[in-house]
């Protein structure tokens, strides 16, 4: 049994490219992989129509859950990293997520933690607390907590990382 060859980095940068470095499958943009649509076994084709780029949790899950061939092409054909893209504008009082990256573990971040860091933001960015909402804490070398918050918040937030000088905070 021969080794399988690399596929060629040409191929390789448009299937990410096709995907626009996200997962075709759920978005997220870590820990991409090559994923052969026919597997490698069966056609031993690394050509650009057979690829589809996948997260490591994807990959696995299709292989897991035994996805087609006519769904993984459905997803190579209409990544939902450019549905997101073709999406209407949000009115004003949709929510937004904000992404954030702290230098510490994720199980550090319990529940009462959480909660703290929600409420911090809300008084920064001039909401109510019930308003903003922690979505998700992953491992990102450190933390990347997501958040909820309504759009004036989100801008608010920019417009205070984009201020030359510390910027005050709010209260709602």
């Amino acid at each position: 049994m021969g080794s399988r060859p690399a596929i060629p980095i040409e191929i390789q940068r448009e299937v990410l490219f096709q995907a626009r470095h996200r997962c075709a499958v759920c978005g997220e943009p870590v820990s991409l992989e090559k994923a052969h649509i026919i597997p490698w076994c069966k056609t031993h084709d690394h050509s650009l129509p057979n690829l589809i780029a996948l997260c490591a949790n994807c990959h696995t899950r299709s292989h897991a859950e035994k996805w087609s061939e006519s769904m993984l092409r459905k997803y190579k054909q209409h990544p939902c990293a450019l549905d997101r893209e073709r999406m209407p504008p949000m009115s004003p009082d949709q929510k937004l997520m904000v992404d954030f990256i702290l230098s510490s573990h994720p199980d550090s971040m319990t529940d009462k933690e959480r909660l703290r860091f929600a409420s911090m933001m809300a008084a920064y960015v001039g909401v109510s607390y019930e308003d903003v909402r922690v979505v998700s804490v992953a491992s990102s070398n450190s933390s990347r907590i997501r958040l909820e918050m309504p759009r004036s918040g989100a801008e608010a937030l920019i417009a205070g990382f984009e201020a030359p000088g510390p910027a005050p905070c709010r209260i709602p």
